[in-house]
């Protein structure tokens, strides 16, 4: 059984129960700030799973129970937020480069490692190429499915 909740943000999902075929009780739980952000997730056990931090409306980072945290920067650019960078618990680091007129975005590692992605002006994903030097392209049908 779904139920909801509702936030200033709208109408959430606010638990998920199972009422028939098995123990009942509740199998998820989703927590909410009171701008409507998901700020946690508690599993069947009652026990945190999932928690995120925002600022000024972005998510600046995530973690699980583990400890395993991602956190990200942010930066107006072209008008927008953008991620510039991101780092995880473990020592994971990269940094965003962005260049709008040309419909690119770079990410780049900690060793140096590239990632790239080329967009159209609807910013579809026209094509991505890995550090390897991998190269995938992407078309979309009339109505923008792949």
């Amino acid at each position: 059984l779904l139920h909801r909740t509702q936030t200033p943000a709208g109408e959430r999902l606010s638990r998920i129960e199972l009422v028939q075929g098995g123990t009942c009780g509740n199998l998820v739980e989703y927590r909410y700030d009171d701008n409507g952000q998901l700020t946690g997730v508690v599993n069947r056990a009652g026990t945190q799973v999932r928690q995120f931090a925002y600022e000024n409306g972005l998510m600046t980072a995530h973690s699980n129970a583990a400890g395993f945290t991602c956190r990200y920067r942010w930066q107006e650019l072209d008008g927008a937020p953008r991620v510039t960078e991101h780092d995880t618990s473990d020592g994971e680091h990269y940094r965003f480069d962005y260049d709008f007129a040309a419909g690119t975005t770079t990410v780049t590692g900690r060793q140096g490692e590239s990632w790239q992605w080329w967009y159209d002006r609807e910013t579809y994903i026209t094509a991505h190429r890995t550090p390897g030097g991998g190269m995938y392209r992407f078309t979309y049908n009339e109505d923008h499915f792949p």
